[in-house]
């Protein structure tokens, strides 16, 4: 399943809309590198898995529904902590 990760977001959306892979398999599949790569890394300041999954049970139509896709830290999402990568905005909530 891990293979899954390094294919495009396109080839991806065609595997979940075949039916050959479920959106909520994939977004297990990126929230299980997450865990496991990003400790020394820490590439993620803020991962919504909840949300994410929950979404995945439900994906949206579109092109890349079932896809899940990383929001940088830099964009204000309503209800998500957005610190800008700053300490002075490290418990801001849009």
């Amino acid at each position: 399943m891990e293979e899954v990760a390094f294919l495009s977001a396109a080839d991806q959306a065609r595997l979940v809309a075949a039916g050959e892979l479920s959106a909520v398999e994939l977004v297990e599949t990126y929230l299980g590198r997450i865990e496991r790569l990003d400790g020394p890394l820490r590439s993620y300041v803020t991962v919504c898995a909840d949300e994410a999954l929950a979404e995945a049970r439900d994906p949206k139509p579109g092109p890349l529904g079932g896809v899940p896709i990383p929001v940088k830290d830099l964009t204000p999402t309503a209800g998500v902590r957005t610190t800008y990568s700053c300490r002075a905005f490290a418990d801001n909530v849009p």
